[in-house]
């Protein structure tokens, strides 16, 4: 580790097959593994991400791209949702992609919670659950755009709930079911941002 220090993928290659070396010799050591590592290199804006046995630079691993804006929102709601996306970006940053889907898709689920019972252009939003709320109000709603992000979020929701397409929900299917990878999982937390930015300005506006 001291002759790689000058270079950041040597000293962190050194160190990774130092903790490995420790374990073998000991496997009762407390050593710390690649997703403690990931943290403190995220913390210090390290650009490597420690994926065993590849040692990745971060930019192949994105975080999400898309802000989720909070005017409007009490500050309950606002410490939710920074809290929830903080966690999912520490997920993809840890390489765990399913676990960055989860803490989206959860979130998205609660904000829409918030318009059960709001009065909408074509009667009321019923229902208690994401799938009724979300339908409610894609099918009573006059504007155009509404009704079709309604649609999208609904598509997602199920592709990402059923055993043979996401599996983040109902589990995956052992047969049939695909993992998500980290590339998808951004490509799904900037779309799942997306749309829980567009529920929040909805609401805001009191639409």
């Amino acid at each position: 580790m001291d002759e790689a220090a000058e270079n950041a993928p040597s000293f962190l290659a050194a160190l990774w097959k130092g903790l490995q070396d420790l374990k073998a010799t000991d496997p009762a050591l407390p050593l710390p593994d690649e997703n403690v590592l990931n943290g403190y290199l995220k913390k210090h804006d390290v650009p490597y991400l420690i994926k065993p046995p590849h040692l990745l630079p971060s930019h192949q691993v994105s975080a999400p791209s898309v802000n989720v804006p909070e005017i409007g929102i009490d500050e309950r709601t606002k410490l939710l949702v920074s809290a929830t996306l903080d966690q999912a970006d520490r997920f993809l940053a840890e390489a765990k992609p399913r676990q960055a889907v989860q803490e989206v898709l959860w979130l998205l689920e609660t904000v829409t919670t918030a318009f059960e019972g709001k009065e909408v252009s074509g009667g009321t939003v019923e229902g208690k659950y994401f799938n009724k709320i979300i339908r409610d109000l894609a099918h009573k709603s006059d504007r155009g755009l509404f009704v079709q992000a309604g649609n999208w979020m609904e598509r997602l929701h199920g592709y990402l709930s059923s055993p043979t397409g996401g599996g983040v929900r109902h589990g995956t299917s052992l047969s049939r079911g695909d993992d998500i990878n980290l590339n998808e999982a951004v490509l799904i937390c900037n779309l799942t941002r997306s749309y829980i930015g567009f529920l929040l300005a909805a609401l805001a506006e009191g639409k």
